[in-house]
């Protein structure tokens, strides 16, 4: 009985050990660069030229309209939509404290409660699968404090790992719903299950959920082939699984719509070459950095890289030799929990082989034969499914050296051997961790990054935001906070007709520049202008000069000349006044994302020609009018209300699962 106690006793505190455990490795285990003080927030690459923009320009945006979602951003790409293009994902709950908070906070919450309920979630999947509470644990810190998970951090991957803490999830509820439970219990697994899938799509990342379903569905397999039931319970299993995935496309609908939308019209839309899907294929020698880091180096700091990857290797798969030699013991276990340590094992194998990508010719057949695989441009993501598949092997390893300690005079010191296995996993982690976790001092960031400059005052005095473009560095979305474009911005979903655009008039050249209305060119400060472009000013803070080209065609233009200015451009749409004294032709250089609304003086306006997609023109008669440009797709509006509804189903579900059957 006392034992017993002991382990309700841990269940009930193991999130809070949880959320110590992630706190340490975010504050202790994280090395400042110089200057580092307070406020401070967790380095990441793209966290720099884009998260970070993103957050600023939303807070800006909600501080204005507190109560609206901002589901445009007409500085990207020209206008893509936020939520169509996963650039913001406000249904996440791991996004909310950039609500509430200073950016530096928020983004270390963010990334605490993302690493909690991870391994949370990896806790739970280990209860689920009857594995002791020391063991759960091992699996809980070897997922949750794991290089693959962690060090994504550098890479500023918020979206990914975010969707990274639903996996465990998911496993758990299909874990459950296929186990011969009563209905009530197996359909709060469905639940479960319906939940973590959507809210890895509401992440704004569907290979990881493309992930998680092939855990899910491959455990279901796994249960109804080597479990005993009846028929009955094996249709049970296959309809709340595929109930569960339905109710998770339903709850993501908010955000899944309007992502299906976009990408119909981007360049995902037909998939993508098999050259670029196998880009970051996973190099087989690689599979030593499970066991040691950064064996052959990294790109982090100072430190050298000598792999396989190109020029940069800026994370980790490291997951310890511990957990490695701990999964090792798994088959070791007993005989009623064998099958499930060698389902993980296949699984570990099987996410490995998908991760090599061009190395292996699986990863071509699965491309050529899987639905929606043709769209996915990271064969090394899929190696989540190797990471989590260690942990729980790792788990069960552990409860293997658990019952060897219960058959021995050293049963006594079987608490304390379990808890130095936890501590073990976990310091050599967060150690690891450390080398790829570097403090950055906002007050630099502000100033490097996002302190307007003598060049934005020039910019905006001279009214050329939304004509010019910054060849330095193109693919940072900086120009957005101060009224500009960013017209190739950094995004990996972009329209394929600009695509399209791109390569029949090549990149910079003067056409390009005249069909996206761009008259000037940030270049290198001090760099020599080919003839006839005219230098306008040098701004050597920004070490950038400015260019004028030789008579491009500006952003917006009218045929004949009349007056015209814009009064807004914000996540609620685009407002320009015009004035003409005869009819007139009103080109606008500027993307019109599917489910926009063009009205003048209050009525709709019929697009006399162009691509709404690279540019649109207007008819205007004489006479003062407003232009309204308003984002208000119906995908959006279908998908709040599918998410309402699946909500209320899965609330229903849950309710009737916990009522028990009156016994006679």
């Amino acid at each position: 009985m006392t034992a017993k106690l002991h382990a309700a006793f841990l269940v009930r505190i193991a999130p809070l050990l949880l959320l110590g455990l992630v706190s340490i490795q975010l504050s202790l285990f994280v090395r400042d660069l110089p200057g580092a003080g307070e406020p401070w927030f967790l380095f990441g690459t793209d966290t720099l030229t884009h998260d970070a923009i993103v957050h600023q320009w939303v807070q800006g945006e909600l501080s204005d309209r507190p109560f609206s979602i901002p589901l445009w951003m007409p500085g990207i790409q020209g206008g893509l939509p936020t939520l169509g293009a996963f650039l913001w994902t406000p249904f996440s709950p791991q996004a909310w404290p950039f609500h509430f908070f200073h950016y530096s906070l928020a983004q270390r919450l963010a990334w605490t409660l993302c690493l909690w309920l991870g391994a949370w979630g990896a806790f739970v999947l280990g209860r689920s699968m009857r594995l002791s509470v020391a063991a759960a644990l091992v699996v809980a810190v070897t997922w949750g404090l794991s290089g693959h998970v962690v060090t994504l951090i550098h890479a500023g991957h918020f979206q990914k790992v975010m969707a990274l803490s639903w996996l465990p999830w998911m496993a758990a509820g299909a874990v459950v719903l296929s186990r011969p439970h009563a209905l009530g219990r197996a359909a709060a697994g469905a639940v479960i299950l319906a939940g973590a899938f959507a809210l890895m799509l509401l992440a704004g990342h569907p290979q990881i959920a493309y992930t998680g379903a092939i855990v899910a569905g491959g455990l279901v397999v796994w249960e109804a082939f080597f479990r005993r039931k009846s028929q009955e319970r094996h249709k049970r299993a296959w309809s709340l699984l595929v109930g569960g995935f339905v109710l998770g496309l339903a709850l993501s609908a908010a955000q899944f719509l309007p992502g299906y939308e976009t990408a119909a019209l981007s360049t995902r839309a037909a998939g993508i070459g098999f050259e670029e899907a196998t880009a970051t294929s996973y190099p087989p020698a690689e599979v030593l950095e499970y066991a040691v880091p950064r064996h052959q180096g990294s790109s982090v700091m100072g430190d050298v890289y000598t792999g396989e990857w190109g020029d940069e290797r800026i994370v980790s798969d490291y997951i310890g030799l511990a957990a490695l030699l701990l999964a090792f013991l798994a088959i070791f276990g007993r005989l009623e929990r064998l099958y499930m340590a060698f389902y993980w094992l296949l699984a570990a194998g099987f996410f490995l082989l998908i991760g090599f990508g061009s190395y292996t010719p699986v990863y071509r057949a699965f491309y050529e034969t899987l639905p929606f695989f043709d769209g996915f441009r990271s064969p090394g993501t899929f190696m989540a499914g190797t990471s989590l598949a260690i942990a729980v092997l790792a788990g069960m390893g552990t409860e293997t050296i658990r019952g060897w300690l219960r058959l021995t005079r050293a049963r006594r010191y079987a608490p304390a051997v379990l808890a130095g296995i936890v501590i073990i996993q976990a310091a050599d982690l967060m150690r690891a961790n450390r080398h790829f976790l570097i403090a950055f001092p906002w007050d630099r960031y502000e100033v490097e990054f996002l302190a307007p400059r003598d060049l934005d005052v020039y910019l905006e005095e001279n009214d050329l935001q939304l004509e010019v473009h910054d060849l330095v560095n193109e693919l940072s979305l900086r120009p957005i906070l101060f009224g500009g474009r960013a017209v190739n911005g950094y995004h990996p979903i972009t329209y394929a007709a600009k695509q399209e655009l791109d390569e029949v008039l090549e990149l910079h050249t003067l056409d390009w520049f005249r069909a996206w209305g761009i008259t000037h060119v940030l270049v290198p400060a001090g760099a020599e202008p080919e003839a006839d472009i005219t230098p306008v000013a040098d701004f050597p803070e920004a070490g950038r000069r400015l260019l004028a080209l030789p008579e491009p065609s500006p952003h917006t233009v009218t045929d004949p000349p009349a007056r015209y200015q814009w009064i807004r451009r914000s996540a609620a749409g685009r407002h320009l006044r015009i004035a003409t004294e005869e009819r007139t032709l009103l080109r606008v250089h500027d993307v019109s994302a599917p489910g926009t609304w063009v009205l003048r003086t209050g009525k709709p306006v019929k697009v006399v020609s162009g691509s709404p997609l690279l540019f649109t023109e207007f008819d205007v008669p004489s006479g003062e009018h407003a232009m309204v440009w308003l984002y208000k797709p119906d995908s959006y509006r279908v998908g709040l209300f599918l998410s309402a509804l699946g909500a209320a189903a899965a609330g229903l579900m849950l309710s009737a699962s916990r009522r028990r059957p009156r016994g006679g």
